[in-house]
């Protein structure tokens, strides 16, 4: 007998763990909704620009597949509350708890696909490649984390072509220890990155790339970037730059965008549950045990909810991991009248004070949230790759690859 009928409102590390626990624990029915037809193992997407086999191998899974959940509709939900979600097409889902996972997305589709149709986001990551390796000059704009991923793969490429990297910040992996930013510094002058500093990227009329300069005090480049499909187009910012900036030679076969990071709009909650539910940046609103605010039985879960840390595909799963034990707990509860006192709540990035950054197939940086350790060099076998993430969805064998898989590997 089912106890209870669970609404998960989009895939990805967050969604698919949910579905994985509360498939382990049985008796209750679960309904996941996504306007993709896919699951994406999005932190390979730096790999699958220069491996194709990537792309073609280990990033792209159809949700029919995977066995996770009892039902899955391919949709866009437009407004939900307490007990009820409505498709987009008019069809109502009646639920007992629900968890929003709508992710977050670039500025550019290429590293988190939005292709509803699998052979779609598959076509643009051939095309992607063939233009990589037709390249001679890439230019790589932003230098955080996914930034120095992708510039660090296409170090790999066979041909050589020059890669340069755009920052708006006075540090490459900005949001990282000072150890981390000068290892992977060094690690691109022995590559012979080109790095540019405190510049932002923007094209004239003349069909020219420039790297231009603010003041320090002015920079807020997540913020200032809105959304563009294409891989060379620029992004339209509000930042005031100076207009008269460096001109990029030789001109850039390819312009790569791993910049402005911002969630998925969840406003389909607004009209069941209020515009209050929403932050002004558009994050959902959640309590420490991730339930959104004022609600009993909803959830949210990942990228798009307020919990102030760095996101990262590993608190994501954790976080699902959490929503799970906590619908649990409730769905347990109601019969044993158990108080909301026996939640678990959530800790910043789930306790994990470590995160790892690839380099390319060979090298990686480890380093700490609170303290400045550092462990660059070799670390192949450590290497983020979709069998980390996906081991911890499989029903087989996954508690004992649970116990034993290491948390900081993901970022």
């Amino acid at each position: 007998m089912v106890k209870a009928v669970v609404l998960i409102v989009g895939g990805g590390p967050a969604g698919m763990t949910v579905a994985a626990e509360l498939k382990r624990a049985g008796d209750v029915y679960t309904i996941l909704v996504d306007r993709k037809e896919y699951f994406e193992v999005n932190f390979v997407s730096p790999r699958a620009l220069v491996d194709p086999r990537v792309a073609r191998d280990q990033m792209l899974y159809n949700y029919h597949g995977f066995g996770l959940v009892d039902k899955f509709i391919q949709g866009e939900i437009v407004k939900l509350d307490s007990k009820h979600a409505m498709l987009k097409k008019g069809t109502a889902i009646v639920f007992d708890y629900a968890v929003v996972c709508t992710g977050s997305s670039y500025s550019s589709s290429l590293f988190k696909g939005e292709h509803k149709k699998m052979s779609r986001r598959m076509r643009e990551l051939v095309t992607a490649n063939q233009s990589v390796n037709q390249s001679q000059h890439i230019v790589v704009v932003g230098g955080n984390f996914v930034g120095c991923e992708v510039a660090a793969e296409l170090t790999e490429l066979k041909h050589k072509p020059k890669i340069t990297i755009v920052h708006s910040h006075a540090a490459l992996m900005h949001s990282a220890p000072a150890k981390t930013q000068l290892e992977v510094r060094k690690f691109f002058a022995k590559k012979n990155v080109h790095v540019m500093l405190n510049q932002r990227v923007e094209k004239t009329k003349k069909n020219e790339w420039l790297a231009c300069s603010q003041p320090l005090d002015d920079f807020e480049p997540d913020e200032s970037v809105s959304g563009t499909d294409s891989m060379s187009e620029s992004p339209t910012t509000i930042c005031d730059y100076d207009p008269t900036g460096i001109v990029l030679t030789p001109k850039p076969d390819l312009v790569l965008w791993t910049t402005g990071s911002r969630p998925i709009a969840a406003s389909f909650l607004e009209p069941g549950l209020g515009k209050g539910v929403l932050t002004a940046k558009g994050y959902v609103k959640v309590t420490n045990e991730l339930r959104i605010e004022g609600c009993e039985n909803l959830f949210a879960i990942g990228d798009c909810n307020n919990v102030k840390e760095f996101k990262t595909a590993a608190s994501a799963s954790d976080q699902g991991r959490l929503a799970a034990k906590n619908i649990l707990k409730l769905i347990n509860g109601q019969k044993l009248a158990k108080k909301v006192a026996d939640l678990e709540h959530w800790t910043v990035n789930g306790g994990h004070h470590y995160f790892y950054v690839n380099l390319g197939p060979k090298n990686g940086v480890l380093a700490s949230w609170t303290k400045s350790l550092l462990v660059p060099g070799q670390f192949k076998g450590m290497m983020k790759h979709r069998e980390i993430l996906l081991r911890s969805l499989t029903l087989e064998d996954s508690e004992k690859y649970r116990k034993g898989r290491n948390d900081v590997l993901f970022t």
